[in-house]
């Protein structure tokens, strides 16, 4: 398979096509084999380059209010962001000691399901690595308490979203 579309990477190609003779083969029906290898073989495509996006966020249901007597006693947190044709909501809960739960869907603006991966970053680092449903959704588990950011790549584009905040206070 040619990786690239050199000039050099041709002559090594033809320079293995040439020495590739059996002594019982014509050489016309070599060179029209040879042709026709090369007539199959997949044109190099160019790299697809990657869209990145920041999401705004939209809507942030931080602190919301807790009934008196339900259970666990601590609110989730609902999170909206949006960048370009895209929209990100994350309901943020708490998890056991100094943990988070993220729940997440990614929507588009053309109402088409997409699947795609999720990327957890902290300080730069990646934590977790996932992907979406054929819906879009994604769970996250146990992250613990710091910021977070998420990098959502669907089709061309990586949509970055965050930081995210997660802790009990």
């Amino acid at each position: 398979m040619i990786e690239d579309s050199h000039p050099a990477s041709d002559e090594r190609l033809a320079g293995l096509t040439g020495r590739i003779r059996f002594h019982d083969v014509p050489a016309a029906l070599h060179d029209r084999l040879a042709g026709l290898f090369y007539a199959a073989a997949p044109a190099p495509s160019a790299p697809r380059l990657r869209q990145r996006i920041e999401a705004a966020l939209r809507a942030d249901g931080f602190g919301g209010l807790v009934l008196a007597g339900a259970r666990g006693g601590e609110a989730s947190r609902q999170l909206l962001f949006t960048a370009a044709d895209v929209d990100v909501t994350i309901q943020v809960q708490p998890g056991a000691s100094e943990t988070a739960h993220l729940d997440g869907m990614v929507l588009h603006a053309d109402g088409v399901d997409r699947q795609g991966s999720v990327r957890v970053e902290r300080c730069g680092e990646v934590v977790a690595e996932l992907a979406t449903s054929d819906v879009g959704t994604f769970r996250i588990r146990d992250l613990p308490n710091g910021d977070y950011t998420l990098v959502i790549e669907v089709d061309d584009v990586d949509v970055v979203v965050g930081p995210i905040e997660l802790s009990r206070t």
